[in-house]
């Protein structure tokens, strides 16, 4: 909000130079232009380099015209301005939000097994236990979210003992770990001569070198893909959901963590039927080590808006989400010193030489770009 200030500080000075120079005649200053919208009465914070707080501002095709106060802003009040009395009350300019899942957010509160990960084992597995009984036989669980510090002591076992006959689908509290029980791998097909994707791992009994039901980044695609997706109506109501939700919080604007087909169709019908009332700027997946094809195959979905679509009043697919790591458990982030629990500085998501090349297209292609990088050593290759 400073640079309209800004601009009706200087536009006089301006002004009065060139009139002087044209001619030496006085010029009276123009009246100013009606507002479609005006807010007095208020204490609006304006976020400029003092933090002021002022009365009243006037608005004009999207634009702050005048700041200050109630006097000044009234002169730009026409036959058709909309005007607010804010009554003494505080307002501010919208939040952005520069990284957050909302489809993710939304399903998880309106259809997961919720439980905190600051709850006892015993008490997450009780909420767990819950959720079964609403269950039909051979019907998935999914739920959220334990702490991921757990991940190397918990075993299948004890979701057998809760479902034996639904399979079970828990996301840690980072979403780069799940935990599963012998049902969902037996859904996804992974038993112990099952091999490790690259980039991810599939815990194991030291003795029996059974699955423990643990698996952690890229392993985790083998029991996503076999789980049922999401109903386009269910992704559309989370979307719904979870934009009022950040908008009771003052959030206006987003950039999604990532985005595919299904949450932008959901995006663009909320919007093609007037209820989208949020700004979205979303980042499509560049994820090596989830995907079936090479980095080169995957940079192809970028040149083209076939998959992402235009740029609309409202959202903006044009950016890219780029994994240089994973998380430190597992040892799937790459540090400039070994890890303390094995003799491994970790691992890259991908190479070097293939980070380049992906930012230096994506870059071309006029794409935002986003990259996640934990370890040291993932942070000095971005």
């Amino acid at each position: 909000m400073i640079r309209p200030r800004l601009r009706l500080a200087l536009l006089p000075l301006a002004a009065s130079v060139l009139s002087g120079a044209a001619s030496a005649q006085p010029r009276q200053p123009e009246p100013a232009a009606f507002a479609d919208t005006v807010f007095v009465n208020g204490r609006i914070f304006t976020a400029d380099t003092f933090s002021s707080i002022v009365e009243a501002v006037a608005i004009d095709d999207g634009r702050f015209v005048t700041v200050g106060s109630n006097e000044a802003v009234r002169r730009r009040v026409g036959p058709k301005t909309t005007v607010y009395d804010l009554k003494g009350g505080m307002a501010m300019p919208g939040i952005t939000d520069m990284h957050v899942h909302p489809v993710r957010g939304g399903l998880a509160e309106l259809t997961y097994c919720k439980f905190s990960d600051q709850l006892e084992l015993t008490r997450a597995l009780d909420a767990v236990r819950k959720c079964v009984k609403d269950k039909k036989p051979g019907e998935w669980v999914e739920g959220a979210q334990w702490d991921t510090g757990l991940a190397l002591s918990l075993d299948k076992a004890a979701l057998d003992q809760i479902a034996p006959k639904n399979p079970v689908y828990l996301h840690d509290n980072t979403n780069h770990v799940i935990w599963v029980n012998s049902a969902a791998l037996a859904a996804a097909g992974i038993d112990k001569s099952t091999p490790e994707p690259a980039g991810g791992r599939i815990l194991r009994d030291p003795k029996t070198g059974e699955p423990t039901g643990v698996l952690m980044e890229s392993a985790m695609a083998l029991v996503f893909n076999a789980k049922p997706k999401p109903r386009n109506g269910d992704i559309e109501r989370a979307a719904a959901w979870i934009f009022r939700k950040l908008n009771a919080y003052g959030v206006t604007s987003i950039q999604t963590g990532q985005a595919d087909a299904a949450d932008l169709a959901a995006f663009r019908k909320l919007e093609a039927e007037g209820r989208l009332t949020i700004r979205l700027k979303t980042n499509w997946d560049f994820n090596t080590p989830l995907a079936p094809v090479g980095p080169e195959k995957m940079l192809e979905r970028f040149d083209t808006r076939a998959e992402r679509g235009p740029v609309t009043d409202l959202i903006n697919p044009d950016g890219g989400k780029i994994y240089a790591d994973g998380i430190p458990i597992g040892a799937a982030s790459p540090y400039l010193e070994p890890y303390a629990f094995a003799h491994t500085f970790g691992r890259p998501a991908i190479d070097q030489a293939s980070l380049n090349t992906a930012v230096m297209q994506m870059d071309g292609l006029g794409l935002s770009i986003m990259i996640h990088a934990m370890g040291d050593a993932a942070v000095r290759m971005s």
